[in-house]
């Protein structure tokens, strides 16, 4: 009876807004200092070893209780069409149209808390404690998940830059092979003009030696005079066919159109198109390819024929760089090495103009989003700009974009931009906040 009276006595000194679970299961009432919110536990400062240390985080103080805990600032007012507390920075922020808000002090007047109250908000805090805790293990299963595939997705990329060197090996090798053929057979056919050369030089001076005026021998002499005269002319004539000849030499041109088939991670080379030009952008609509060739912007189809030439521009090398084709295959979009603007090519009228009210610093890779939007990065400004008509913004800026963008790539699906530099040979991924 002794130990009955001390745990009631115990137990009605104060009262507490939370209890120590452990002591309260012993019959003791202890304020609780700390909570467990794996346990979902509240416990004081002699139970705290008993639940995970890790998890330990101490209670608020009554203090910080009446503050918010997005603003730390005090709550001034009650929400009551959110039925929330608000702070001065929650009215500025969520609340500025809301008509239902009353001062605390007139809320704590009209809206007494009972004992009852209490206790059944209490009761349904502890029901929601449990709830929360059940979601820890399907938050911590998608955790793994999320490592898992994590792992899956970067061993998928890994082995898809194996593939791509692969094909890039064989296409190297396939460009050595071929410059080695083609030196060796210069080299054989310079190495004749040189033999030939030396035959030439060596039968004059031979014939030429024993060429001797007055000779007593006509017949010979005529036979001798008749050959130096056709070896002088013979000579001639191969030196002038060296002099015009241009002078042979081995150019790397980029002019092999790869076709590639991706599935899953494995690449596939399904065929080649030969160039009569060097290429430095394809863009791909209706089984035809643009060919960007520094000045020229050719049509081919995907046989390998050029069908016709769209666009040239002589007086600027590089002004024809890299080209896209708009969704309907109506326009053309081409961007040059230093040039300060975007050529348009209008299919109806076959001309190519500038898009007015576009002004841009050495603008390079292009992309046309799906409702047909045109992003230019624009090298020059290290931004990423946005063309819609003739109006043009800046999508991301200096801050954001990585230094000297030149490639491009919109993704609708979880809406995002993939960038590339060439500052740093290097890659960003910039998520957005809308469809573009």
């Amino acid at each position: 009876m002794a130990t009955a009276d001390f745990q009631e006595s115990d137990m009605n000194d104060a009262e507490y807004d939370f209890v120590c679970q452990n002591c309260a299961s012993e019959g003791l009432n202890v304020e609780a200092e700390y909570f467990c919110k794996d346990c979902a536990k509240y416990v004081c400062t002699n139970h705290k070893n008993n639940v995970h240390a890790g998890h330990m985080i101490p209670r608020k103080s009554e203090n910080e209780l009446a503050k918010c805990y997005l603003h730390n600032s005090e709550f001034i007012m009650f929400c009551q069409t959110h039925q929330e507390l608000c702070c001065d920075k929650c009215l500025e922020q969520n609340h500025r149209s809301c008509s239902d808000l009353e001062f605390l002090f007139v809320m704590i007047a009209k809206d007494k808390i009972t004992n009852e109250n209490v206790i059944k908000q209490q009761a349904e805090a502890k029901i929601t404690l449990e709830e929360l805790s059940k979601y820890r293990k399907p938050y911590n299963m998608q955790k793994d998940r999320i490592e898992e595939s994590a792992k899956t997705a970067i061993t998928e990329i890994k082995v898809f830059r194996r593939n791509i060197d692969t094909v890039l090996d064989a296409l190297e090798k396939e460009s050595i092979d071929s410059v080695n053929s083609l030196k060796d057979e210069l080299t054989i056919e310079l190495q004749q003009n040189i033999n030939h050369l030396l035959a030439l030089q060596g039968e004059l001076y031979n014939t030429m030696t024993t060429l001797i005026p007055h000779s007593r021998h006509e017949l010979l002499e005529y036979i001798r005079f008749n050959k130096v005269r056709d070896i002088v002319r013979k000579s001639y004539s191969h030196i002038t066919d060296v002099m015009t000849k241009p002078a042979n030499e081995i150019e790397f041109k980029e002019n092999t159109i790869q076709y590639l088939e991706v599935l899953n991670t494995k690449i596939q080379t399904l065929g080649t198109i030969k160039l009569e030009e060097p290429c430095s952008g394809i863009a791909y609509h209706a089984d035809n390819l643009y060919v960007a060739s520094k000045t020229v912007l050719n049509m081919y189809n995907t046989s390998g024929y050029r069908v016709k030439k769209l666009y040239e521009d002589n007086v600027t090398p590089g002004s024809v760089n890299l080209c896209k084709v708009n969704n309907k295959g109506t326009l053309i979009y081409i961007t040059g090495i230093g040039q300060s603007q975007i050529m348009q090519l209008d299919w109806s009228d076959g001309q190519a103009k500038p898009l007015k009210q576009v002004s841009l610093t050495d603008p390079r890779g292009l992309c046309i989003t799906e409702i047909g939007n045109v992003l230019v990065c624009d090298r020059g400004s290290n931004s990423i700009m946005l063309v819609n008509g003739t109006n043009i913004s800046t999508l991301i800026g200096s801050t954001d974009c990585p230094n000297m963008p030149v490639a491009v790539c919109y993704t609708r699906t979880n809406p995002c931009l993939i960038i590339g530099s060439s500052s740093r040979n290097s890659i960003r991924v910039i998520r957005l906040n809308e469809v573009i």
